[in-house]
């Protein structure tokens, strides 16, 4: 039987400020800008913390103007978008913390709720038994954001600011496209969203009631108009575009091409005990491509063969990039959650034969890049957890932040 992973407890407090002092593993930095900032914790325990690196490499554990630490969830997901960090807990709460990164002040400028009950009464949304699980966010200005969820057929548009909800987006639909299969799970399992001009590119991995894979799809919303891009009017549904590889997670549009990649963990079936992979579906695992000008796939342009020299069981569990993306590597893994980083080359999409690190790491947690071409990249080893900064030409640690916690989020100031 195929088993989905995921890491998702029950918590029943919101966020707190808890108190908290200066640690021997940190160096303090209150007063300097975090250019990269992590959050995240134990899933033994319900509360984590959030780590600032600034442009030095110093890190510190991120406390408010009174020093108390500011403790999100243990699995939190952190964005970031003019200045500002925003930490979602993926909990039945689905707490938000806004931080300013352009000062050393990081009193929260916000926090609020995108639980299933919204404070105001007008957009209230389903979730499951950990709640909606917040997965991304798509950012029009700082006064319009739209938020997906893992667990709800709702899309919120907000103000990410305040939290203030505008507008829910109905995407039910997607479970009942013929095109791609129906599904009986309860909600399409939206994993990402971008927003490019005045379209919403949706994107569901699909799963049934089993956690079995089903074609995953993309759907267009105008936002402009309220209403979905129907691709085939000649049908009744409204219709998206239905994809080749399975159990998509991530997805990074490409300026150049205007194309979205999107990464593909495939269709793989583990043994019970997970210690061995009893089934893969060939060509479900890699990378494809979707033309925003055409709003078709261009099919897989990168296969998991490719990516791992060895096997198609090989999942691609994201892309980045530094912002002019000049720079861009896969973030690729094995059936034992073993992964490694190969570099892309967006001009042609070949892949580096060589992989960055010299080992596999069977701890690895989030991944990110700065325009320095510096990896940031999470360890989340529980008995000595860290943040590895890693020089992109090859490969070398230049410093290892041991962390209090194996953190889950990692993302660059943008």
């Amino acid at each position: 039987m195929t088993k989905f992973i995921s890491f998702l407890t029950i918590v029943s407090s919101l966020f707190i400020l808890g108190c908290g002092s200066s640690d021997s593993n940190t160096t303090t930095v209150s007063s300097a800008k975090a250019k990269v900032m992590a959050a995240g914790g134990d899933f033994a325990v319900s509360l984590g913390l959030i780590y600032g690196i600034d442009s030095d490499n110093k890190e510190t554990i991120v406390t408010d103007s009174s020093s108390n630490n500011i403790t999100p969830y243990q699995d939190s997901i952190i964005k970031s978008y003019n200045n500002k960090f925003y930490i979602f807990d993926r909990d039945s709460n689905a707490a938000v913390i806004v931080l300013d990164g352009s000062t050393g002040d990081q009193t929260p400028i916000a926090n609020y709720s995108l639980a299933e009950t919204d404070p105001d009464g007008n957009f209230n949304i389903d979730g499951g038994f950990n709640g909606p699980n917040t997965y991304d966010i798509a950012f029009k200005s700082e006064a319009e954001a739209y938020v997906c969820f893992y667990n709800s057929t709702s899309i919120l548009k907000i103000n990410p600011l305040t939290g203030e909800r505008k507008a829910k987006i109905d995407v039910s639909f997607i479970n009942d496209m013929t095109t791609a299969g129906t599904s009986d799970a309860s909600a399409p399992n939206i994993v990402d969203v971008e927003l490019i001009g005045d379209y919403l590119y949706i994107l569901a991995q699909r799963q049934d009631a089993s956690f079995t894979a089903l074609k995953p799809v993309m759907v267009i919303y105008d936002i402009t108009k309220n209403s979905f891009v129907d691709l085939d009017t000649s049908t009744t549904d409204i219709d998206g575009i239905v994809l080749t590889g399975k159990n998509p997670n991530h997805m990074i549009y490409i300026t150049s091409k205007k194309q979205l990649y999107i990464s593909h963990s495939g269709l793989i079936s583990y043994a019970s005990d997970f210690s061995s992979i009893e089934s893969t579906e060939a060509g479900t695992a890699g990378i494809e491509a979707v033309d925003t000008t055409l709003n078709s796939s261009l099919g897989m342009i990168v296969s998991g063969m490719t990516i791992s020299g060895t096997s198609d069981s090989f999942s691609v569990k994201k892309i980045i990039a530094t912002s002019n993306q000049s720079k861009a590597y896969i973030v690729f893994g094995a059936f034992d959650f073993s992964t490694n980083l190969k570099e892309l080359t967006l001009t042609d999409n070949t892949v580096s034969p060589t992989s960055l690190l010299s080992n596999n790491s069977s701890a690895f947690g989030d991944v990110t890049i700065d325009d320095n071409g510096q990896v940031y990249q999470i360890e989340r080893d529980t008995t000595s957890p860290s943040i590895q900064v890693i020089d992109s030409t090859d490969g070398s640690v230049l410093k290892s932040i041991s962390t209090l916690l194996p953190l889950s989020s990692i993302t660059v100031l943008k």
